[in-house]
């Protein structure tokens, strides 16, 4: 078990944000990362790193977050760039992080925020107290500026804060991944000694990064709060996969070919993995499949209904 962990009292924090075309509401990002009360008492570094957006604006970028560098008060130190080429999300990640002086990495994407001014200070203290080098928490979604459902459900949650590593890693590989990456926070030495983010993938940067260091070793920490809000519509809602981009259909089909490689299964797994993990949800439904994996569907479907149910509740 790799769990040594140096105390990081004291330590310097960067908040990464990556950006890709849309810069439609980097601005309140911004604004959610000066909010945060961390900025009276610790040194922290701020990244916005470009992946080659044809829109582009260096000048803006830096006019805003200059707005609130000159406040005496805050001691933050920043970098922002655009990469010459896009290089994908796997890549881009890596070189913010390369480019990092912090000790801890927060990522806060373009358009995201925040869940509150004391989030950062939360995520830190949680590595503080604990043996953990990646910690990952509850994530508030909205549509339009309203929130619709937090993630992940109650029941994932709960298997995260039992801490089980096997279960965990047994879980992901088989039912697909429940913990986002827009909420997950890492020591950057566990990044370095994990080779950073695998970049035998293009723009999925956290699930195969989660499988690999659970099978490594290493656990996964959950913080019991909300840190962030993502905003989510339109398309991306959809679950379609003709919506998806096919780098990362090609992403997910590589994670799922390392799964069978890697994870042990039992037969009653592989009829999981094959329905969770492969099947589309038009296949799912399909009668063919009722028929012959009926318990694999009966369980997506209570599965179903009962996170719907939840998240009317939590309204």
């Amino acid at each position: 078990m790799k769990e040594k962990f140096d105390r990081f009292y004291g330590h310097k924090v960067t908040i990464i944000t990556l950006s890709y075309n849309d810069f439609s509401r980097i601005e309140r990002t911004i604004r959610s990362v000066f909010d945060q009360d961390i900025f009276m008492s610790r040194d922290v570094e701020y990244i916005i790193a470009d992946d080659g957006s044809d829109n582009y604006n260096y000048d803006f970028l830096v006019s805003k977050v200059s707005e609130y560098c000159c406040n005496e008060k805050i001691h933050c130190s920043f970098l922002i760039y655009s990469n010459e080429k896009n290089l994908g999300t796997v890549k881009s990640f890596n070189k913010a992080v390369s480019l990092s002086s912090g000790d801890i990495i927060i990522p806060l994407s373009s358009g995201d925020e925040f869940y509150n001014k004391s989030s950062v200070s939360t995520i830190l203290r949680a590595f503080e107290s604990s043996n953990f080098q990646m910690l990952t928490a509850f994530r508030e979604i909205l549509s339009n500026d309203q929130a619709i459902s937090v993630r992940p459900v109650r029941r994932d949650a709960e298997l995260l804060k039992k801490g089980d590593r096997k279960e965990t890693l047994k879980a992901l590989a088989v039912k697909g991944n429940f913990i986002s990456g827009a909420c997950t926070y890492y020591q950057k030495k566990f990044l370095q000694e994990m080779g950073g983010f695998d970049e035998d993938f293009v723009l999925l940067e956290d699930y195969p990064l989660y499988l690999k260091a659970l099978k490594k070793g290493y656990s996964i920490g959950f913080i019991d709060r909300i840190t962030m809000k993502h905003q989510i519509g339109g398309v991306s809602m959809s679950g379609r996969r003709k919506d998806v981009h096919p780098e990362l259909i090609n992403d997910f089909a590589k994670v799922r070919e390392w799964i069978t490689k890697n994870i042990p299964m039992t037969k009653r797994d592989r009829r999981y993995f094959n329905f969770f993990q492969v099947k589309s949800r038009k296949q799912r439904l399909s009668p063919k499949t009722i028929l012959f994996g009926f318990d694999c569907f009966a369980v997506w479907l209570c599965l179903y209904i009962y996170d719907g149910v939840k998240d009317k509740i939590n309204k």
